[in-house]
């Protein structure tokens, strides 16, 4: 049986049963350029970054020497286990910075909420520790309630994203009505709004036939992320599919089977085509070994690459 990827249970075991550092794809510093020139472009002098999935990967520490302030980095992850991990690896690593910033003292979420609103720049002494929170992706009042905000107030400048696009992929695809339920349906536009009623009236027989109005669970992610992501804001994501985004690259669904299964996007509300709020700026292939590796001194390794992508968000408005 391939492992559960989707599975909250799958990665507090893998974490609790091997929770040593492990960086997914590529090391840290690989995204080192990439994430120079996104902070530099920045008008915000302190822009926030958002690391969804953080894992155990060593990325969550790396992000601390591109920020002025750790408290600038909030990492996410559906593991409970990996977050009490990381929360306590930062401890060890600056234990200067703990006296500021008692990670048993406030939630994450209560944290990032009071250091928002502030205008000033936080001094060395305020700046305490990064952020760190369970969340599940999927669910947007989880989504919410992790980074402490509220769907109208956009905070993340950067969403960093190193192969958690492919865990999320693996999940199941989700009933539209949930999705539309899950957020704030009375901020969708009038069409959205027309069709969550509808939806809902549908929504036990959507979910028994299996099909109809199924969403894939990138389109649900990437609606979640546009609604914690300031306009103009970048989700650098790495992930070892070229077709990681396909509903933005105007692909095939591959989710389509041709009979009543998952028809993602048919009869979509406007208010839930993710092409309203991102666009792919940039997609390239990164090598992820050496093609002239060689394997017993004379058969040539494979060449494997994974892929690149650089979003940008839209100044449209979501709930």
């Amino acid at each position: 049986m391939p492992p559960q990827f989707s599975s909250k249970s799958y990665w507090n075991t893998r974490f609790t049963d091997s929770p040593t550092s492990f960086d997914w794809l590529l090391p840290a510093s690989a995204l080192d350029s990439i994430l120079r020139t996104t902070l530099a472009s920045r008008p915000d002098p302190a822009p926030k970054i958002l690391h969804i999935g953080c894992g155990t990967s060593w990325l969550s520490f790396h992000l601390r020497a591109h920020v002025a302030q750790p408290s600038q980095v909030l990492n996410l992850d559906f593991s409970e286990t990996a977050i009490a991990l990381g929360r306590a690896k930062e401890a060890d690593l600056y234990p200067e910075e703990q006296q500021h910033h008692e990670p048993d003292a406030l939630s994450s979420a209560e944290a990032w909420q009071q250091h928002e609103g502030r205008d000033e720049t936080l001094s060395p002494q305020d700046g305490g520790a990064m952020g760190w929170a369970t969340a599940d992706l999927l669910s947007f009042s989880s989504l919410i309630d992790a980074v402490g905000g509220t769907t109208t107030t956009p905070q993340f400048s950067v969403i960093l994203d190193k192969s958690t696009s492919d865990a999320v992929a693996c999940a199941e695809s989700i009933p539209a009505a949930d999705v539309l339920l899950g957020m704030d349906a009375v901020q969708l536009d009038a069409e959205a709004y027309a069709r969550v009623l509808e939806l809902r009236d549908h929504q036990e027989s959507v979910r028994k036939r299996g099909g109809g109005e199924l969403l894939d669970p990138m389109v649900v992610l990437a609606l979640h992320l546009a609604a914690v992501t300031v306009a103009g804001g970048t989700w650098i994501a790495v992930s070892h599919s070229r077709e990681r985004f396909w509903f933005l690259e105007g692909g095939t669904d591959p989710r389509m089977d041709g009979s009543d299964g998952a028809r993602e996007g048919v009869g979509r509300p406007s208010g839930l085509d993710p092409k309203r709020f991102w666009r792919v700026e940039r997609k390239e292939a990164l090598d992820a070994s050496e093609s002239d590796e060689r394997s017993n001194g004379a058969v040539r390794r494979p060449r494997i690459q994974h892929w690149l992508y650089v979003l940008v968000r839209s100044n449209m408005s979501l709930p």
